[in-house]
């Protein structure tokens, strides 16, 4: 019990490099995935389902590149 406790209690340790951001893709394959098994009503198309998931995915990460280089641009504006 106290080993189930630790792994939701410490962090996992994830350097801060540029490979570190390709955890994100992981982290929003498993959105993309659980948001459209709530959201559709039948599974019997599976070209369907794989198409939505993709384009969600897809969606999700154009959006976290955005932001990351919106941010980016303001700090380094704020930082001049």
């Amino acid at each position: 019990m106290n080993l189930l406790a630790m792994i939701f209690t410490t962090p996992m340790d994830i350097p801060i490099t540029a490979g570190s951001l390709f955890w994100a893709l992981p982290i929003c394959l498993v959105i993309a995935m659980v948001y459209k098994a709530v959201k559709l009503d039948d599974f019997d198309d599976t070209k369907r389902v794989i198409r939505e998931i993709s384009l969600l995915f897809v969606t999700l990460i154009a959006f976290l590149s955005i932001a990351a280089v919106a941010l980016n641009l303001i700090i380094k504006y704020v930082a001049n």
